[in-house]
């Protein structure tokens, strides 16, 4: 698609790369690679089509950038907390340079974002707004287990600031490389060298996108074969609660 030119310039202009994945997207159905099909084996069957789509278009950015084969790409999540294109499939001149990226997916509903940034260790967090009483329980035990103890009652917000809170807080641990583990107040992300951006993901949903920089732009592009948009940003990242 057009986007992938789009999306090899803004790599190469050092910009953090989100693409907006929805289910669906990408090039047309085909069998999928080895290390994908494994880890799909786990998940649920109605998940897989947007799990593919995600990382089909993930490949495809990376090609654009690198100039090497999609298909040869491996994408390797260790722990599934921060994945990063660990090199090819076979030996190229382009293995090196592939092994700089770092990569994030996150999922909500029928869409997905892909962090996609050169040098940086990248992570990326994407919450769909309940329906009316559809996930209070949810956020009930999230807020009880990461949120307890925050001195600004983040337990009474809105639903859309607390998604805010906590996409902040899930976008640093995985830029991190660490599990959802920690009480929030306890990691400070300026203090270990992150910055956090809240991410306009649209109506319905909250976002934000973490990476190891003290500073750093990002571009959101649409990820499907038909003529995306212009990417949004550069933006400014919002101090965290």
């Amino acid at each position: 698609g057009g986007w992938c030119a789009e999306a090899a310039a803004l790599l190469a202009a050092d910009t953090v790369l989100i693409l907006d994945v929805t289910a669906g997207a990408g090039p047309s159905a085909e069998t999928p690679p080895d290390q994908d099909a494994r880890r799909m084996a786990a998940m649920p069957a109605e998940r897989r089509p947007l799990f593919l789509a995600a990382r089909r278009v993930a490949r495809m950015a990376l090609a654009a950038a690198t100039g090497c084969d999609p298909a040869c790409l491996l994408i390797d999540a260790p722990g599934d907390t921060r994945p990063r294109c660990t090199g090819l499939l076979c030996d190229g001149p382009q293995a090196a340079a592939v092994r700089e990226y770092g990569i994030g997916f996150s999922y909500a509903r029928n869409r997905a974002l892909v962090a996609i940034a050169r040098g940086l260790q990248v992570g990326v967090d994407l919450e769909a707004l309940p329906q009316p009483g559809g996930r209070r329980r949810r956020r009930d035990a999230i807020r009880e287990a990461y949120f307890a103890d925050m001195p600004d009652g983040i337990g009474t917000t809105t639903a859309e600031e607390f998604l805010a809170a906590w996409t902040r807080h899930e976008a640093f641990l995985k830029a991190c490389g660490d599990g959802i583990t920690l009480p929030a107040e306890r990691r400070d992300p300026a203090a270990e060298g992150y910055t956090v951006h809240a991410v306009d993901a649209g109506t319905g949903y909250v976002a934000a996108v973490a990476a190891k920089a003290s500073s750093f732009r990002y571009g959101i592009l649409p990820a499907s074969p038909a003529p995306a948009s212009q990417p949004t940003g550069p933006k400014d990242a919002p101090a965290l609660p």
